[in-house]
């Protein structure tokens, strides 16, 4: 049911996001994992290829519209289509209210609740 499948996932350098991608990678499909880290999702990505596996890292910003268009288009020409896009990327700022930097309230909106609305 996986195999063969296109899979883009954001914030996949680590964590949930790279587990995810690595469980689809087991299963058979191709996986861009995108992340705004870029050296480390090329490290990811570099190791998983040596191990047999299909997939790409891209260097993706959610909270940047553009960033995310020419991410998924760059997973589509590379492999044909997209099957499953996974809105994983996330931010988290714990500070009491007093402490909360407005500019930080600003990232973390763009990070976590506009990426579903641009996460086509």
């Amino acid at each position: 049911m996986i195999e063969s499948k296109i899979v883009f996932i954001t914030g996949a350098a680590s964590g949930i996001g790279y587990e995810i991608g690595l469980e689809f990678a087991k299963n058979g499909a191709k996986v861009a994992f995108s992340d705004i880290n870029e050296s480390k999702v090329k490290e990811v990505t570099d190791e998983l290829n040596k191990n047999g596996y299909d997939t790409f890292g891209i260097k993706c910003d959610v909270t940047d519209e553009g960033e995310l268009q020419q991410a998924t288009d760059q997973t589509v020409t590379k492999f044909g289509r997209l099957d499953i896009l996974i809105n994983n990327a996330g931010l988290q700022y714990v500070a009491s209210i007093e402490e909360f930097p407005h500019r930080k309230i600003r990232i973390d909106y763009k990070s976590n609740a506009c990426r579903s609305v641009h996460g086509h």
